[in-house]
């Protein structure tokens, strides 16, 4: 036992020294990875940054109708509707979570009516949703023209 112990904690530190060492070594001026993050770390967090203000107003107009649209179904809890407009790898969570619940849909509806889009990058889209002080995420991904919701 005491031998299992020790091998699974020298097992989790040898993953850690190994993960933040490739995390220190890629932000090294004339690493790769580097070089290709633009000097950025190589899985930097998005951050307020990414777009400028003016460039997710845009964005943020490009997505909103196909939100909106998943906000109408939930209002009116067909999930069908709903599952067409997600990720199929999400599909499975989404119907957990609110086949039978119809007060679960009418949430996430108020949740999404008060999103703020804070990072579109490439074909994916992060929103703060709120409620009563409580700030959760949403994303969003671009498949093809459509917009299917990703992670809630």
């Amino acid at each position: 036992m005491l031998v299992g112990c020790l091998a699974l904690v020298v097992f989790a530190a040898l993953a850690a020294g190994g993960y933040f060492g490739y995390r220190y070594w890629s932000t090294l001026p004339g690493s790769e990875e580097a070089e290709n993050a633009g000097g950025q770390s190589a899985d930097a967090d998005w951050g307020p940054s990414a777009l400028a203000a003016h460039d997710l107003a845009q964005a943020q107009a490009r997505i909103d109708p196909q939100v909106n649209r998943l906000a109408e179904s939930l209002k009116r809890g067909d999930l069908q509707q709903v599952e067409s407009m997600t990720l199929a790898e999400t599909r499975e969570d989404l119907r957990s979570a609110f086949q039978g619940h119809p007060d679960r849909m009418e949430r996430f509806a108020r949740l999404l009516a008060t999103r703020k889009l804070i990072v579109a990058e490439g074909a994916l889209a992060e929103f703060e949703v709120t409620e009563e002080g409580r700030v959760f995420t949403v994303t969003f991904q671009r498949i093809g023209d459509n917009w299917a919701l990703h992670s809630f």
